[in-house]
Formats: structure tokens, sequence, C-alpha cells
């Protein structure tokens, strides 16, 4: 078949044209292949480019950020160097605040230590002027006391009745009628004239009143004496115990409590005992039942409860029967009294002290005191009788019949009359041979 090609040139052409068509149809597939790679290297390079542009327009974009944030920042660095002149210029204004605020402390300083002179001045010149008045004031008491008691002392019994009138006008601000009396106060000013005994009288003194009380109750409910003397010289302290208490038998209040016999004062006790022992209790408000006492001093034991405190039941009674009891606490400090009935319901009134703040229980032996309190009562219209208990054991304090010298202090003031109620007063009776 090729040779016959080759004989016709025709053919041959035609041959070589189909050649010619098949390399070029071979060489443009090639063309288009590598158009294609092209095409598609292009794609993919225009997509890295619009990824390069879209990263070029993020860089941009976070420029653009950093630039506004570097021009803010700018701005606020302007702000802090225009804040930071101020504060230069306000701590150069503090400096020299604080220099003059020095000179000024400095200056300070040296006024309040002259002030602090003026006011230690002062105060000393208003504590001396303080002592002076209160050694004033107690010079001045003691000597109305004094006045008082040689005012009586030398008072002819004709006059007592009109002298006790004016000390109770003086000292309540009040006319006593003893014509008729009604408060309880009164009465008792009644009787301070006209219900002297013997018997009151050994009852008041704290000696004398020992061997009644054990006829009538028993020795059990004595406090225990530790020595009886007619001058302090005669005590011997050396018998003594470490605590005790000194009394004088014939009057009240004349009493030194002991409780360290070492730091006890001898010089100033003998002082006190001389003076109380050359008195006479009766002229310090006409309490006439203390007139008879033979003056003495006696000594006790210490007697306390477990919490060093001493509670005093003090009993009101009339003629044998117990209307009230109260019980004085902290007497040496915060004096405080509360007021029960015989049921021991706290009642609402208060004689001369207010009060406790402390809720009292009712003794475990309430019922045997009011019993004692009962006996050792009766027979008189009116006798206040103290008793302690100390570790569930009785003690018998006192026997007085002149309660608060009848100057007692009622709140409410109504209670003075409600208890002067209470007293039955007895016919009159005679002081030394005369009625007065």
């Amino acid at each position: 078949m090729r040779q016959l090609l080759y004989k016709f040139p025709v053919i041959k052409q035609m041959h070589a044209l189909h050649l010619q068509v098949d390399e070029m149809c071979r060489i443009n597939r090639e063309q288009e292949t590598q158009l294609q790679e092209l095409r598609e290297s292009y794609e993919k390079q225009g997509a890295k480019l619009v990824e390069i542009e879209r990263d070029r327009n993020g860089q941009m974009e976070a420029l653009l950020h950093v630039k506004w944030m570097y021009e803010e920042q700018g701005k606020e660095l302007g702000q802090l160097k225009n804040k930071n002149t101020q504060m230069r210029q306000l701590i150069l204004e503090l400096q020299e605040a604080e220099t003059e605020s020095r000179q000024i402390h400095q200056m300070l300083q040296k006024e309040s230590a002259e002030h602090k002179k003026n006011i230690l001045k002062l105060e000393k010149e208003k504590i001396t002027r303080t002592l002076l008045n209160q050694a004033i004031a107690v010079k001045n008491h003691e000597i109305r006391k004094q006045m008082q008691y040689d005012f009586f002392r030398g008072l002819p019994e004709e006059k007592y009745k009109e002298a006790l009138c004016e000390w109770y006008f003086s000292r309540m601000g009040k006319r006593l009628n003893l014509d008729d009396p009604k408060t309880f106060n009164e009465k008792i000013q009644w009787m301070k004239l006209y219900d002297n005994t013997q018997l009151k009288t050994t009852l008041t003194d704290k000696i004398a009143v020992r061997d009644w009380i054990t006829e009538k109750i028993g020795e059990q409910y004595l406090i225990p004496c530790l020595g009886i003397w007619d001058e302090f010289e005669q005590i011997d302290f050396d018998t003594l115990p470490d605590q005790f208490v000194l009394k004088a038998n014939h009057g009240s209040g004349w009493n030194l409590i002991v409780k360290n016999k070492e730091t006890f004062c001898r010089e100033d006790a003998a002082k006190k005992f001389r003076d109380w022992l050359s008195r006479n209790y009766a002229w310090h408000g006409l309490e006439l039942h203390y007139k008879g006492i033979q003056p003495k001093i006696y000594a006790e034991e210490y007697i306390e409860n477990t919490d060093g405190d001493l509670c005093d039941y003090k009993f009101l009674c009339f003629d044998g029967k117990i209307k009230y009891a109260w019980v004085d606490m902290q007497r040496f400090t915060d004096h405080r009294r509360t007021i029960y009935d015989s049921d021991w319901n706290e009642q609402n009134f208060s004689i001369d002290y207010p009060k406790s703040l402390i809720h009292i229980e009712k003794p475990e032996q309430f019922e045997t005191m009011k019993e004692i309190a009962g006996v050792l009562s009766t027979g008189f219209p009116l006798v206040r009788v103290d008793l302690y208990q100390i570790d569930n054991k009785i003690y018998f304090g006192e026997m007085t019949f002149t309660c608060g010298n009848g100057e007692n202090k009622f709140c409410p003031e109504e209670y003075d009359l409600a208890l002067g109620k209470q007293i039955k007063l007895p016919d009159k009776k005679k002081f030394d041979g005369k009625m007065l």
C-alpha cells in the first residue's frame, strides 16, 4: 500500500497533509493541555492573590487599628504628661503645705505643751478645791453633828418634844405631828419620846441582847463573840484571828471590819473607838433608849457569803407580824435594797436605797427566819429584826426599834403613810420618871 501511495504524488501529499494535521492536532492537544494547566495554575495563583489580598486587607485593617491605638495611646500619653505635670505641681504644693504644716505643728506642740501645763495646773487647783470643799463639807457636817449632839445632850427633858419637832423639820422639810402621828416616820418619832423601856435599852445593847437571844431562840443563832473590853488598849490582838469585826455595843454603824490583821491600822481604830466610847448615841437624834447603855467594845467572828458579800435580811415586824423583809447588798460599795412581802413577792417601793439590779432568790431558810423574827418581835409595836443566812445557817444580827431614826426616804412617798398604818402605838411611858 505504501508503495502504491508513493506512486501517486497527490496521494502522497494527502498523506503528508494528514500526518501534518495529526501532528498539529497532537501539538494542539498538548498546547490545550498546557493551556489548561496554565489556566488552572492561574486560577490557583488568582485564588492565592485573592487570599493574599484578603490577608493584605486584614493586615491593613490591623495596621489601621494599630495606628488608631497608637494615636489613642498618644492622646493618653499626652493626657498623662499633662497629669504628670499637674501631679508634679501638686507634689510641690504638698511639699510646701507639709513644710508649713510642720511649722504649724511645732507651734501647736509648743502651745499644747503650755496648754497642758495650764490644764494640769487647773486640774490640780480643781482637785485641791474639790478636796478642800469636801474637807470643809465633812468638817461642817462634823461640826453640825457635834453642835446637834451637844445641843441634845445639854437640853432639859421638858424641851425634848419641841427640839425633836425642830430637828425633824430640818431633816425632812415637814412639820412633825406628835399629837396625832400618822406616818411611819412620825410614829417612830413619837416612840422615841413615849415608848422607851428598860427592855428596849437591853435589846439595843449589842452585848446584853445576846443573853436575851439565847433565852428566846437559842445560843446557836449568835455570831461567836471573841472578846469584850471596856477600852481599846485592853484588846490583845495576838489572841484574835486574822479576820474579825470590832464593834461598839451602844450605837449604830460603829463597826470596823478587819479582813487582814497584819495590815489593820490600830492607831486609826483606837482613835475611832476612843471617840465612839466617849459618846452617848441617844444625843445623835434623841433615840433615848440608847441612853442607859454602858459603852463597851466587842469582837465577833468575821462572816460572809461564798461570793464575798454579806446578805442582810431585815424583817420589818409589827407586834410579832412580819409584813416586809428587805435585803441589803453591796453595803460598802454601791448600796442596794430590795423589799419583799412575807411571801417573798418583790414590792414596788424603796426605802433610802435603790433596788438591786440582781435577781435575789428566796433564801432557803426564809420560813425559819420568819418564825424567829416573829418570836423576837412579839410585844413591840415596831421592831426591825436583822438576820443573816451563811451556808444555810441563820445568825442573829440586831434589833432596831427606831428604824432609820425615823427619817426614812420612801419612794413613792405614799408608803410612809401606808406603813404608818401598820403601827399601833402603845400608851405613853415616862422617861427617867417623867412624862416628856
